[in-house]
């Protein structure tokens, strides 16, 4: 069985993961290291939250963009934080929230000129 490093102290090197090691977690029915960085990064606040937010998206789950736009957002680190919702809203630009916090970002460092597309205001 596979054993995770503790998330405050992920490694950034190598970036791969290897394939033999994440279908030894997926067989023994354990979640993806993405995963477990998630779920950790969902029961902690403040730094250790980013920091759990970090290795999520480092081991490659983009979702980790929007969580990391609105903790830094949450610690008063807007210019940080700007650029985390400003690329998921465009890789996901169906999601109000996406929106909601790249507007709270971009009003926070000054950018008022971003504005979400007529299809992301419109109501369902």
């Amino acid at each position: 069985m596979a054993t995770l490093r503790r998330p405050d102290s992920c490694v950034t090197q190598p970036r791969a993961v290897s394939l033999t090691v994440v279908t030894q977690r997926v067989e023994a029915g354990e979640q993806s290291i993405n995963r477990e960085f998630f779920s950790l990064a969902t029961k902690r606040s403040g730094e250790l939250a980013l920091t759990n937010w970090r290795c999520c998206l480092e081991a490659g789950d983009s979702m980790a963009h929007f969580a990391l736009g609105y903790t830094l957002y949450e610690l008063g680190r807007y210019h940080e934080a700007y650029r985390h919702p400003r690329y998921y809203a465009q890789i996901a630009p169906a999601s109000a929230w996406n929106w909601c916090w790249l507007g709270k970002a971009a009003q926070a460092i000054g950018e008022t000129g971003e504005a979400p597309p007529k299809e992301a205001r419109d109501e369902p």
